[in-house]
């Protein structure tokens, strides 16, 4: 797991058996620094928008807001430790002009912190009235606007055959807006201004309206899709295949049609 800074000069990745995070410097193609302040493996990482913070979560049940100046600064201690999740930490998401850490776990629930004082303000459980004993938050993003996009899905030692993974929405202040169910697993996930972007494991690349999660448009491809990204400018969507090819995709008639 990895990503970029604003400026693409710095890359942040987790996932390192030394329970590290670390800062690469891709302009001098070397090691920056090497943060091991989490017990357990480091399992995902997110920058605000802005990209002037870090969140990170790990197989500690914690996750840790770090303030990132000026690309390679990053600070030796957290700002913040959030607490509250009973399993691993798989996804997690910051928006720091809303004064929003969000977190899913493999526990099914997704806990949301404000980011200046690291305050508990909501846990959602998204499948509380079905099996949330089984399902686990398996991504989660933030949008400008507040609401929360929630994908979960079954656990893979559950042993049933049909997954069932499931859109959910949520606002800041949590309450449920909506769930959508799915037909296939979900590999990717982007919000765009009033769009959610998705990619699938069969191959299905989806643009949804945010709030209902309605789908407006659909792409089929030919293989599998690992990840997803989008141009600044919102001029050209990218769409790793697992057949390692890279899809580019031109937006800019979609974009004048549904404004994202």
């Amino acid at each position: 797991m990895f990503v970029s800074s604003r400026t693409n000069k710095v890359l942040l990745s987790c996932g390192h058996w030394d329970n590290s995070f670390r800062v690469e410097s891709l302009e001098k193609g070397k090691l920056a620094k090497r943060i091991s302040y989490h017990q357990d493996v480091v399992t995902c990482l997110a920058l605000d928008v802005s990209g002037g913070h870090l969140i990170t979560g790990s197989r500690d049940l914690t996750c840790s807001i770090w303030e990132f100046e000026k690309e390679s600064r990053l600070s030796d201690q957290p700002l913040q430790t959030l607490f509250g999740h009973n399993d691993e930490v798989t996804c997690v998401d910051i928006c720091v002009e809303l004064d929003v850490a969000a977190s899913g776990s493999k526990d099914g629930t997704c806990i949301i912190h404000t980011v200046r004082q690291g305050k508990h303000v909501h846990t959602l459980e998204p499948a509380k009235d079905s099996d949330s004993s089984s399902r686990i938050i398996s991504n989660l993003m933030i949008s400008k606007l507040g609401q929360i996009i929630i994908y979960s899905e079954l656990s893979p030692t559950d042993g049933r055959i049909k997954m069932d993974p499931c859109l959910h929405v949520f606002s800041i202040n949590g309450k449920h807006l909506f769930t959508e169910l799915l037909d296939n697993k979900l590999s990717s996930l982007l919000i765009k201004g009033n769009y959610v972007i998705t990619g699938s494991n069969s191959g299905q690349l989806a643009i949804r309206d945010l709030l209902s999660l309605s789908k407006l448009t659909e792409l089929e491809v030919k293989a599998d899709i690992t990840c997803l990204s989008i141009t600044r400018e919102h001029s050209h969507l990218f769409a790793g295949l697992n057949n390692g090819k890279f899809l580019i995709i031109s937006a800019t008639k979609r974009r004048k049609k549904l404004n994202i």
